[in-house]
């Protein structure tokens, strides 16, 4: 007890660094702390050195995929290749690169026949990309990831321990709240989360009070949401909040939106994109170049099968370096990237990407005229993509307060399905959107290529 006082007097920060972290590690079965230590370390080595640890790394994957995975066992075997034919970035090509589609018909043989040995977690992503997915995590993997996010977020100011703030998730104020989420988020990890949902000039002043008495260093969001609250923020003359930095998540953020952000809080906005099921973070740091967390994945950019080079326009693909229980090697995330050669100009020497082009979502107009992002509606289905049965959706919006899901019906969906989705989005939207669910046999991509989730034909909210 005489410790724990002891820490607190000393810094908040510092009690938060010692004592609840590693509860929540211990909490969790996670190292997170032990590898944010590592992380902390390794962005200053020479790119060299990363790539010679990329390589080490990958070594290990492949070793356990060929020995332990069904899936991968074949690939080597059909192209007449053994683990000694992958040792480095540029062997991956030899191949085959795999999606959502690819995860959901090969589900079983993907994961590691050991897969038990890492202590797998199941975890579900709807996104905006239309393909909810199903994969097994491990801890050791999740530890990774999160100290992936947090070195991201010290680059924009933040201590780990600091207060945050987010504004995002899948359900307004009015629902799922529980207590112990509360103790662990508010009080444990010091964050607050302010519901994306409710964009009405009445929540918004709720979310400055709240603000105003958690006194977050930094807020993170999805830049159509913060877009929103900045705009009620300049009408309003709201200022003074304290806060440092901004990070934009989850969606791609416009210029227009950068600056109208930096101009309603008074600070930078730095983007951060992170891909869960692909192992991918990349991040801005002090001077806005984006790196990538290259100990930990391997990022190619592709278009049509081939790898580009640098200063070219593709596909993300990655491979997570440490995911044990179900490897993803060559995995197409759906998000668009250039790679930058560069020499950064911070020091540090993880790779970069020159642009990113991530997911993207309209503005969905409500019956009261409130708008909503697209990117909500993503979180709607991320929450209960475990429970339907639909290989890819669209919502497509042609007058207010209503709209159209389109879906490609899988194996297994029934008309409980079909409820599932258009009352959670009513209820999500607490009856402001109402919505009718219609099976297609496809939805087709745009000219570029794409599959677009989220249609708003009303053309509001992107001024």
């Amino acid at each position: 007890m005489f410790e724990v006082v002891s820490i607190m007097s000393e810094s908040g920060v510092v009690f938060y660094q010692r004592v609840m972290f590693p509860i929540l590690d211990r909490r969790r079965g996670t190292q997170s702390l032990a590898r944010f230590a590592e992380l902390s370390k390794s962005q200053w080595l020479k790119p060299g050195e990363i790539i010679d640890l990329q390589k080490k790394r990958l070594k290990v994957l492949i070793k356990h995929a060929y020995d332990n995975v069904p899936y991968y066992k074949r690939a080597f075997r059909e192209r007449g290749l053994t683990p000694d034919d992958i040792k480095t970035k540029k062997d991956l090509h030899k191949l085959p690169i795999i999606d959502k589609n690819t995860v959901r018909d090969h589900f079983d043989e993907l994961k590691a026949a050991n897969f038990r040995t890492w202590k797998p977690i199941l975890r579900t992503t709807g996104g905006t990309t239309g393909k909810p997915l199903r994969y097994f995590s491990d801890p050791g993997e999740h530890s990774v990831f999160w100290a992936d996010l947090w070195r991201a977020w010290t680059w924009a100011g933040y201590e780990l321990g600091d207060r945050r703030a987010t504004i995002g998730g899948s359900r307004p104020p009015s629902q799922g709240f529980s207590f112990g989420s509360f103790v662990r988020s508010r009080i444990m990890e010091r964050s607050l989360s302010l519901s994306s949902f409710d964009v009405t000039p009445e929540a918004m002043a709720g979310h400055v009070e709240q603000l105003r008495d958690f006194k977050p260093k930094i807020v993170r969001g999805y830049p159509s949401s913060l877009y929103l609250f900045a705009k009620y923020m300049k009408k309003n003359a709201v200022s003074g909040l304290g806060i440092e930095s901004v990070i934009s998540i989850s969606e791609q953020l416009y210029d227009h939106q950068r600056k109208a952000i930096e101009g309603a809080f008074g600070c930078p906005v730095f983007d951060n994109y992170g891909c869960p099921d692909g192992g991918v973070v990349a991040s801005e740091c002090e001077d806005h170049e984006y790196h990538l967390n290259s100990e930990n994945a391997i990022v190619e950019i592709v278009k049509d099968g081939d790898v580009l080079g640098f200063g070219e326009e593709g596909e993300i693909v990655s491979t997570n370096l440490v995911r044990l229980a179900m490897p993803f090697i060559r995995y197409k995330t759906g998000d668009m990237a250039v790679a930058s050669d560069e020499e950064s100009r911070c020091g540090r020497g993880l790779e970069m990407l020159s642009s990113l082009m991530g997911r993207t979502s309209g503005y969905f107009v409500l019956s009261d005229g409130a708008l909503l992002a697209g990117v909500n509606l993503a979180a709607v289905f991320n929450e209960i993509s475990s429970e339907i049965h639909i290989k890819q959706y669209q919502v497509v919006q042609e007058s207010r307060g209503e709209a159209t899901v389109l879906i490609v019906e899988d194996v297994g969906f029934d008309r409980s399905d079909r409820d599932l989705i258009s009352n959670s989005l009513y209820e999500h939207t607490q009856g402001k959107l109402a919505v009718e669910v219609r099976s297609v046999d496809d939805i087709p991509l745009t000219e570029a290529g794409k599959r677009r989730s989220f249609i708003s034909k009303l053309g509001v909210g992107l001024e």
